[in-house]
């Protein structure tokens, strides 16, 4: 698989927010700032809509990921609440981490995040996440591997050694 394309100069970023509207059901927004070199060309962070908190799940949840419009940076990296303008809702952000490697083969994607401590208390994890990124309206992601801490170098794209 190809390496990770940085969009700067550190590792790409990702977020997941807490999006809350009226008359909606609360649903999250995941923020990766990834995006194969020269497949997509991106005005903003790809972003994706999740019924579920994706750093909470555990291996082998799947769950639907529906592609919305692509966000602006600065919500990478949100402090605290945000009221959005247009009746919008509000966004909390929920997690932060970095991509430490990703991959395309066909239509999926494959990405290795550390997901970073969080000001609520939440110990560093780590998910190897699959994203069906076919021209299906409703994709799909695929929480393969899961665990504590940073990943060990026996973690790979895919399923970590025993």
């Amino acid at each position: 698989m190809p390496p990770v394309t940085a969009v700067r100069d550190a590792l790409p970023r990702t977020a997941l927010l807490r999006h809350d509207r009226r008359g909606h059901r609360p649903h999250f927004d995941w923020l990766v700032e990834w995006s194969p070199a020269g497949l997509l060309a991106r005005t903003g962070i790809p972003t994706v809509r999740l019924p579920r908190r994706l750093d909470l799940l555990p291996a082998s949840t799947v769950i639907d990921a529906a592609p919305i419009a692509d966000h602006r940076a600065l919500y990478l990296d949100l402090a605290g609440p945000r009221d959005l303008d247009g009746d919008r809702g509000r966004v909390t952000p929920r997690r932060r981490g970095e991509v430490l490697d990703a991959g395309l083969s066909g239509t999926t994607a494959t990405l290795l995040v550390q997901w970073l401590a969080s000001p609520r208390g939440t110990a560093p994890s780590w998910s190897v996440i699959e994203i069906d990124a076919s021209d299906a309206p409703w994709r799909r992601a695929v929480v393969r591997a899961r665990g504590l801490g940073s990943p060990g170098r026996e973690v790979r794209l895919g399923v970590p050694s025993p």
